[in-house]
């Protein structure tokens, strides 16, 4: 069930990929602002990123180091930002695909 679903994001990904730079020839590009939690979106991705490179049997681990004056604020969860998050998910998943094909094992 987690390759099939890590199969999808893929396809999904360099499907997403294509039409960008498309859109971009075409000066069609736009942004997609919306609000997240920094820390939601980092564990999202790295959850799903986790299937992948396991199934690559590379072993993948995410820490995540917050500024101490900023500390509380994202304990209590009052952190959003906005930003085009799609995007911004699309150059990571693109990043840590490259980095999953020319990692060995371990």
């Amino acid at each position: 069930h987690g390759r099939i679903r890590a199969s999808l994001e893929m396809m999904k990904s360099v499907c997403d990929d294509v039409l960008t730079i498309e859109k971009v020839q075409k000066k069609g590009f736009e942004y997609f602002v919306t609000v997240c939690s920094p820390l939601s979106w980092v564990e999202e991705l790295s959850d799903l990123e986790r299937v992948s490179m396991l199934s690559s049997k590379i072993d993948f681990k995410v820490g995540i180091e917050v500024a101490q004056d900023l500390d509380s604020a994202f304990e209590s969860k009052r952190v959003a930002v906005a930003a085009d998050w799609l995007h911004l998910r699309q150059v990571a998943v693109n990043f840590l695909s490259n980095a999953r094909k020319f990692t060995g094992v371990g």
